[in-house]
């Protein structure tokens, strides 16, 4: 049986080698759009293919379409002889013992998997360029989310068409008409340290607001988190420790004054992690500053539901379709060889 996972991911530098090593040890292939990353991201996926079945492109238009992208990877996925796709994020991880262990949890009747989200916080005190993912952990305890997220089959695909991803890869169109299996937990860590959470809120909030189009619901998280995190702005400024911590166990959500329960505590580790590959930017306010130099491809001119992925040699485009589409809908994904 073959695996692919697939990710869009934005400046994730400081965890990209422990996210690689792991997937290498579960995946048959990974396939990776990176949103003009400036931290270091596209040079370690570039040093990373020499080592890993890794295919990546680059998507260089500001808009918010993870879905539509995510979509086109997993058509990729299925165009190469995936059976079975896994979105992932960068700082997601199958939390399994083996490759086998995963494949035992893929039922004969099943045209879904879903994993139950589970966010960790390090309980030791990480750099902003270099994340250590072993060692020790905390969570909140089940079912304190309710946060799944999806992955899909290949006799899915083959029964459908083209599987439209949702946003964030929580769900799929026609999920709930579907046999689902419990992968058990994602787990996943999205605050690593005061910098990080800074770079993440602070440029994603700012570039969701200059896109014109965009998907409803996209970014949610990043504008709420700005809203309630207001002084990661500055570059120069970090958050108190507790509350990157209750930020990152209540995640997608910032902390609202609510006591979040007492936490569980667990030692973690990703299966592998891949060496002899490029630092990360070190310098926070150098990231800040590379971003703020980007230049940005426009986007189509039609409305965002009109919309489709096109995977052009080394780069993901934005295309408009020629048929209207329902709004609230993402367009079909469409993939070109």
């Amino acid at each position: 049986m073959r695996l692919f996972a697939v990710s869009m991911i934005r400046n994730e530098a400081d965890i990209l080698p422990q996210f690689l090593g792991h997937c290498a040890a579960l995946f048959d292939g990974v396939l990776v759009a990176d949103h003009l990353s400036v931290d270091g991201t596209r040079e370690i996926l570039a040093a990373a293919t020499q080592q890993m079945p890794l295919t990546w492109w680059n998507f260089p238009h500001r808009a918010r379409t993870q879905d539509l992208v995510v979509s086109a990877l997993v058509e990729q996925a299925f165009s190469l002889g995936a059976d079975w796709v896994f979105p992932l994020d960068a700082d997601e991880f199958p939390a399994v013992a083996t490759r086998a262990d995963l494949l035992a949890r893929l039922q004969p009747e099943c045209d879904a998997g879903i994993w139950r989200w589970r966010n960790l916080w390090p309980l030791a005190a990480q750099e902003f360029a270099r994340f250590e993912v072993a060692g020790g952990m905390e969570a909140l305890p089940e079912p304190w989310s309710e946060t799944r997220k999806v992955a899909v089959s290949r006799r899915w695909r083959e029964a459908k068409g083209p599987l439209a991803i949702g946003l964030g890869s929580h769900g799929a169109t026609g999920l709930r008409l579907v046999a689902q299996c419990d992968l058990g937990w994602l787990d996943h860590v999205p605050v690593r340290s005061g910098w990080q959470l800074a770079v993440k809120a602070g440029l994603g909030s700012r570039g969701a607001a200059d896109v014109r189009h965009a998907p409803p619901g996209a970014s949610f998280h990043l504008h709420r988190m700005r809203r309630q995190l207001g002084d990661v702005d500055a570059p120069r400024q970090t958050l108190p420790l507790e509350r990157m911590r209750a930020t990152a166990l209540a995640y997608p959500f910032a902390p609202s004054g609510k006591a979040l329960p007492g936490t569980v505590r667990l030692d973690w580790r990703p299966l592998g992690e891949l060496g002899a590959l490029p630092a990360g930017v070190s310098d926070p306010e150098e990231v800040f500053a590379r971003d703020a130099a980007l230049a940005w491809h426009p986007s189509p001119e039609a409305p965002a539901e009109a919309w489709r992925v096109v995977l052009e040699g080394g780069e993901a485009r934005l295309r408009a379709v020629s048929r209207p589409h329902r709004p609230g809908r993402a367009a079909p994904p469409g993939v070109m060889p």
